[in-house]
Parts: structure tokens; sequence; C-alpha cells
């Protein structure tokens, strides 16, 4: 295996190595090639297997010269790093400032209020993010946000409603770019400068150094305004899957177009407009993106099929934009023809938190006698993504007791979609529907409503609707008792009238 170096403590370690290959009659490699290995990445594989997206130093240095020049980066420019640093659409975020002498800005964990507070303190200029992460601080009125001149946003559609507000205000001053691209891609094949909003905002054109390819199934190119599937070539590509061969020749084509290159397929459904841009119409397969995370669906399935207790599963995602939420159905191996076994879904959950991630993790677990089937007997996933769940909750019901706890239960329930009736103090947030980004939602409405500044972190630790109260009136208790301290300590003069 692979040993780790500190390289700025281990120089003489490493000089000794070298000494002792060349002794031997080594011939080190010291230069570095355009087709060399620069990274490798790993996203979410079908098969239940992630694959490691390896990609290459030209592809690299293609990306960070577009982000640059073709974005205009500027030395005085402030950017501000809110994406996860194993988010491929990092790499772009850290090294374009450096190469530019930018000012580069870090953020630990995503709270929008204490991001709003820096972007408003440091003047930020540069943000680049999930378009799900970006909603999470637009806050009417977006007077924090007064010092941005450049947004690029990439890792899923954008919805141009939930920005709409806040890019009329701002549109004289900020540029907006709307970006597409997936890991084996160098994380970004095209981009759009939006001057308008519109319901489907284009994904543009190819970046520099970048082809793209509408094609059909025969690899035939699609005429204006005809989807198919996007298929992409040039610079950015990468090697291949690492030690996926096979796979690697199934996504990585010969390039009918330009012999001796390649194209990868993307498994993305797009079209032509007429302007010349692009326009991203959804997924081919099912994969899917939930609030900027690239999701296999087949990877949760191949995990869930794992526990003892389960013969089949399938997993499918429910509702519309940041409200999406993965839903796990599965047939319990105990299942007859007339009786349906329910299996616990805690139990569920921890089994599959031991291997996948909090994203990937289903907000619902729903026992059937059957997976339903198409005619031509494949899973038929549309009629399980319109199936009614009820996210309900595994706790028993205790109502709400104290002022603090009910008026808990009517935001939660306004957050929620569900009645203050079917919440109880024993609940647990996520449990019922919650996600990061609501939980940031969450947190917002407790400081207006309740006057109380609890960290975002807490509510990940303490999620019940029980132990989230028990802080808040900790809180206010504490605030009042300094409160009378102060006023303790006020001294008051008599005055003779």
């Amino acid at each position: 295996p692979a040993g780790l170096l500190a390289l700025d403590r281990e120089w003489p370690a490493i000089a000794g190595a070298v000494a002792e290959l060349r002794a031997g009659g080594a011939s080190l490699r010291t230069a570095v090639a355009p087709q060399h290995l620069a990274y490798v990445i790993y996203t979410s594989g079908s098969t239940g297997k992630p694959k490691g997206a390896a990609n290459i130093h030209r592809g690299f240095v293609n990306l960070n010269t577009w982000y640059t020049d073709q974005l205009n980066m500027l030395e005085d420019d402030r950017v501000i790093v809110i994406s996860n640093l194993s988010f491929d659409l990092t790499q772009k975020n850290l090294i374009g400032p450096l190469l530019v002498g930018a000012c580069l800005h870090l953020v630990e964990g995503y709270e929008p209020t204490a991001i709003r507070k820096l972007i408003k303190d440091r003047a930020i200029s540069w943000i680049n993010c999930a378009p799900s992460s970006f909603y999470g601080i637009l806050e009417e009125p977006y007077d924090d946000l007064h010092s941005l001149r450049t947004v690029v946003l990439g890792g899923e559609a954008t919805q141009y409603q939930k920005i709409e507000k806040w890019f009329n205000r701002y549109r004289e001053q900020v540029k907006l770019y709307n970006c597409y691209g997936p890991s084996e891609a160098s994380a970004v094949a095209s981009y759009h400068l939006c001057t308008g909003l519109q319901p489907s905002l284009p994904i543009g054109k190819p970046v520099n150094n970048t082809q793209i390819y509408i094609l059909d199934r025969h690899h035939r190119p699609q005429p204006v305004g005809v989807p198919g599937e996007l298929h992409i070539g040039g610079d950015g590509l990468a090697r291949g899957y690492l030690n996926r061969p096979e796979l690697t020749r199934e996504k990585f084509i010969p390039n009918p177009f330009t012999p001796g290159t390649r194209l990868y397929k993307s498994g993305d459904l797009a079209r032509w407009l007429d302007d010349g841009t692009l326009e991203y119409l959804g997924r081919l397969d099912t994969q899917i993106k939930i609030r900027g995370f690239r999701i296999e669906t087949g990877e949760i399935e191949a995990r869930l099929n794992q526990h003892p207790d389960i013969r089949d599963s399938v997993v499918v995602a429910q509702g519309e934009d940041t409200d999406r939420q993965l839903v796990a159905f599965y047939v319990a191996r105990e299942t007859a023809a007339d009786q349906v076994v329910q299996l616990a879904p805690a139990a569920l959950k921890a089994h599959l938190q031991e291997t996948l991630p909090a994203p990937m993790l289903p907000a619902a677990f729903v026992s059937l006698a059957a997976i339903p089937l198409t005619p031509n007997g494949k899973v038929d996933r549309r009629a399980l993504e319109h199936s009614a769940v009820n996210l309900a909750s595994s706790r028993a019901y205790l109502a709400p007791r104290t002022a603090t706890e009910r008026q808990l239960v009517a935001i939660w329930a306004q957050l929620l979609g569900r009645e203050p009736a079917q919440i109880g103090v024993n609940d647990d947030f996520f449990e019922l529907g919650g996600h990061s980004l609501l939980a940031t939602q969450l947190v917002s409405r407790i400081r207006t409503q309740l006057a109380v500044d609890l960290p975002l972190k807490t509510l990940f630790e303490v999620n019940t609707l029980a132990g989230s109260a028990e802080i808040i009136q900790a809180a206010k208790a504490q605030h009042q008792q300094s409160l009378d301290v102060d006023i303790e300590d006020v001294e008051f003069e008599e005055v003779s009238l």
C-alpha cells in the first residue's frame, strides 16, 4: 500500500529514498506530462461499487484556465468556499484563486446565517456552489449579499424561481453562470451566462477545448430541438475509471467524428436550442441528484439487499426540487402472499449508515408484497415514484407540554408539510422528512419566532423536538438571568422634585 508523506516535514526522508533509488540505478521521472494522472475522484456506482474517475493534468489545467480566464477571476476577488472538500466543484474553488492571487475564505460547515455574515463582513465577491446550497443563503432583503459580483452554480439543475427575486435585484452588478459537467469531464463541460431567468435555464455552450454532441442510440447527431444523450469530448476527459476497464470501455467510446479520440457517454438527456445553447432534460438511467449530491440508487439498493431480512429492494426519489426525498421500497425475506412483514426503519437505516453517507439514506422504508413491474418485466419505477408514502414516526406519540414545545410543533408542521397533531415531542426531525436545507430554515425560524440562535450543529446532535425545546428554554433562561444581573448593577440616583 502507498504511504502517506507529510511534504512540509519529511524532506530528509524523501531525499534519502531518492538517493537510495538512484544508487540502485533507478531512473526517476521528474517531468509531468499532460496525460499523466492528476487525481482520482469517486462517484456513486449503479452496481453498488463506487467508480473512481481518473482525471489527467490536461483536463485539470483546462478547467482552471477556463475558470480564471473566461470567467475573469481577478487578483482582488474574495472567494468563499462553502462546498465540501470532497466535492469535485471544490477543486477550482481552491486552485483558481491561488492561480490569480485572489483571497480565499474557507467555511467550516454549512450554516446560512454565518455564511451571509462572512460574505458581508469580508466583502466576498465570488461564490461557486450547488444551487441548493445557494438557495439556503438567499434571505430577503438580500442586503448581506451586495458585495457579490460573480455567482457560479453547478452540480444539479438550477431552479429559476428560487433565485428570481435575488437576481432581479442584483442583475446589473452580478454575473450569474449556470454550469454543467460530470466528474468524468473534469467537473465542467459547458456554461451559460444568464442575462435573464426562464423556467428551464440553459446549460450553455462547451467550455474551451471541449466538444459536446447530442446523439441518438446509434450515435447519430440529433437535430436542433430533438432530445438525445449528451456526449462529451475534448481535453477535459478523464483517462477512464480506475481499475474498471470494462466500465471504461462502456462509457468512454471511440469518437466517430474525430478518429483517435474518445467521447464520454454522460447518460444525460439534453437538446440543442435555436440559439446554439444546450438544455438539460434529465437522466436516462436511475441516477438522480438531490440537493447537489449525485446518487446512483442502485448503490443504495445493493447495500440494502445485503441486509439478511431483505429479499429485494428499489429506491426512488419522490417530491420536487429541494423537497426531494429518497424512499426505499423492499420485500422482506419472510413476506408471504398472505402477510407482508414490516422491518424496523431504524434498523434498516442503521444498516445503511455503516457504508453510505447521510445524503444516500432514505427518508422512508416501505414494505411491499412484491416489487411492481411494467408489462415488459422491468421494475415500474414510475409507479413507485408516484406511490403515496407516509413518513411516519417510529416514536411513541407524546403531545407538547410547554409553550416552547407547542411553538416548535407549529414550526415543524410548516416546514414538513404536516398537521401539528401528527407531530409529538419525541419525534425526530429527520425521520419525518427533514434534511439539511430544511434544517437551516428551521434554525432561521427559531431565531425569528423564538429569539434564540440555535446552532445548526445542535439540530443534528439533538434532533428530537423535546431536546431542541430544552436547549431553547435553557438559552432563554440564561439570557433572562444576564438581564437581571445587568439591572441589579444599575445605580439609581435619588432626585428631589
